[in-house]
Order: C-alpha cells, then structure tokens, then sequence
C-alpha cells in the first residue's frame, strides 16, 4: 500500500457484501493504524441503529470507504462517509479494483 498519513483508529466503512475487499483493505493497513469495523446487525424497521453508528464514526479519527462493488450502493457508506466529512475527520477511499489508497478531499453531500 502507498504511502499515506492514515489516522490512528479509521471507521471501514462498506457493504457487508464486500466483506473479502474489508478484509483485504485491513490486512494492508500498516501496522500503527486499528482499524474499526462496524458489527454486523439486524434490526426491525422501527429500530434506529444510526445512533450508534454516527457515534462510531465520529469516535474515530479517519474513515476508510470501500470503493467499488455493492459499496458504491450502499446508502450507509455514503452517509458514513458524509458524517465523517463534516466532522472534519480524514476521509479516505480505498479502490477495490486497483487497491489505490486515496484521501477524499470532496465535500458532504448538499442536501436541497
């Protein structure tokens, strides 16, 4: 993996279905940086688990999203993502195909 300043605790935000590139992404990650993977659940539709989820985000010091594959898709990646922006964290997004580690210097999403 190129070298990047990657924060000491990142949020690996991604699809559960992209599990195997999760798994490669932290594998790589050097040896300074804990990486925290948000557990997988199950909740009914009148249970709010974004709470707990937002509270991860912000608790750490960078986020790592996964780019690519179901990832791409998924809503709680692009909310995850768009938390930790405006929370000023470090933003980066890992590139499934080519394993690029890149920083995200976007903006939060504008929401009209």
């Amino acid at each position: 993996m190129p070298e990047v300043a990657l924060p000491a605790k990142c949020f690996i935000s991604h699809a559960y279905a992209d599990a195997a590139a999760r798994d490669a992404l932290i594998e790589r990650l050097p040896s300074g940086v804990t990486p925290f993977v948000f557990p997988s659940i199950t909740v009914k539709p009148e249970e709010f688990v974004s709470d707990p989820l937002i509270d991860a985000v912000i608790n750490c010091d960078g986020l790592i999203y996964l780019r690519g594959g179901a990832s791409d898709r998924s809503f709680w990646v692009a909310l995850e993502r768009d938390y930790a922006l405006r929370a000023g964290k470090k933003v980066f997004a890992f590139d499934m195909a080519t394993g690029e580690l890149t920083r995200d210097t976007g903006s939060p999403l504008v929401i009209e």
